[in-house]
Order: C-alpha cells, then structure tokens, then sequence
C-alpha cells in the first residue's frame, strides 16, 4: 500500500516494532488467562511456533513469491492479523486489573 519508499520504510518499522511486542506480550496474556496451575503447559505451547517460526517463515516466504508476487509477503499479514484479533476478542477472556503490593502502599 505504500506509494513511495518512504512510507514502506516507515510501515515496516512500524510492523516490526508491533510485532516485536508479541514475544512479551504473548506470553504474558497467554498465563495469564491459564492461571498459575497451567504455566507449563502454556509455555510449552507457546514456545513451539516460535521455534518453528524462523524455520518456516523463509520456506513459506519462498513459495509465496514463486507463486503470487512479492507484494503478498506484505499483505499476507493482513488477513492473518485481523483473524488472530477476531479469535483473541472471542476467546480471551477480559482483563480484569487486580491491585498489586505496589498499589497498597
């Protein structure tokens, strides 16, 4: 969608710092909404599609290219990330703050 190198530039930086939230993020939320009796499993969960990330990611990549164009390793996101809110708004539960030791203070 970026008419000039600039603006891609700029998206790309801004893609890169949302998705760099993820590896905290993630895992946080992900515990979070399991409870501290399932941390384990969570992590173990969560940890195998980072692994395998780095090792698909290039050979999906790859295949994309070859059969659309190179302008689909950018918009692939999109549907992707609208479905991961869709399930995430449906299926996460809602955050309910709690007060820590340093609110009581």
């Amino acid at each position: 969608m970026a008419w000039d190198i600039g603006p891609l530039i700029i998206f790309r930086v801004l893609q890169g710092l949302v998705g760099g939230m993820l590896m905290p993020l993630g895992p946080t939320m992900m515990t979070r909404a399991a409870g501290p009796h399932r941390i384990a499993r969570v992590m173990a969960v969560l940890g195998v599609p980072m692994l395998l990330g780095p090792i698909g990611g290039p050979i999906l990549g790859g295949w994309l290219i070859q059969a659309t164009t190179w302008h689909w390793i950018f918009l692939i996101n999109l549907p992707i990330g609208l479905i991961a809110v869709v399930a995430a708004l449906r299926v996460l539960p809602k955050d309910r703050p709690q007060p820590s030791e340093y609110d009581m203070a």
